[in-house]
């Protein structure tokens, strides 16, 4: 049933944003902690502040999340999600370089991304309603995967490059899977018109 649910093209987009969402999420994610001591040169004391800080975000972008879903629906709710997610791992690759510039930002970035987390699953529900529990399963095991490489390609990053240069590959994840979505919902879009005008 799981393989003949990911032979279909839509069911494998959903995946495919899935899989680069959270890849660019747990690339920085991994390393948040250099990354603030080395690329925005903060103190323990303040990651500690700015962590805290982080972690309110998260809290508050799912909730947002949830509701922007039932608000103005999927597409809408997901793509500006990821929109600003990208924006916010940008604005940190570039002009993070004080407490007061990285906090909010760090803060924005969190809420962004935790923001797409119930459009992407109410997504995958709706394109195999009749197989919601293999589906939510299969979301699971895409985001263990996504986490795994991206410790992969996060420690080449880091490693051979730079600290900074993780959360640039992060933001060229977001927007991969962003693209990915903006795919997937005009391809839906199409085919409603096409079945309407019929």
């Amino acid at each position: 049933m799981q393989l003949t649910l990911l032979k279909n093209p839509g069911i494998l987009n959903g995946f495919g944003v899935t899989f680069f969402w959270q890849l660019g999420y747990a690339l920085l994610y991994a390393y948040i902690a250099p990354f603030l001591l080395n690329v925005t040169s903060m103190r323990e004391r303040q990651v500690s502040i700015a962590l805290f800080a982080f972690g309110i975000a998260t809290l508050i972008g799912s909730k947002f999340g949830g509701f922007m879903t039932d608000r103005v629906g999927i597409p809408k709710s997901l793509m500006s999600g990821m929109v600003v997610h990208v924006i916010a791992l940008v604005l940190l690759s570039s002009i993070a370089k004080s407490t007061l510039v990285t906090i909010p930002l760090l803060m924005l970035w969190a809420f962004s991304a935790w923001s797409s987390g119930p459009g992407l699953q109410f997504n995958l529900v709706a394109l195999a309603p009749e197989a919601t529990g293999i589906m939510l399963s299969l979301y699971g095991s895409i985001l263990q995967l996504s986490i795994a490489a991206a410790g992969g390609i996060g420690g080449i990053a880091a490693g051979g490059i730079s600290i900074r240069a993780v959360s640039w590959i992060a933001a060229i994840s977001v927007a991969i899977a962003l693209i990915l979505a903006v795919v997937s919902f005009s391809r839906k879009t199409s085919r409603r018109v096409i079945y309407e005008s019929n």
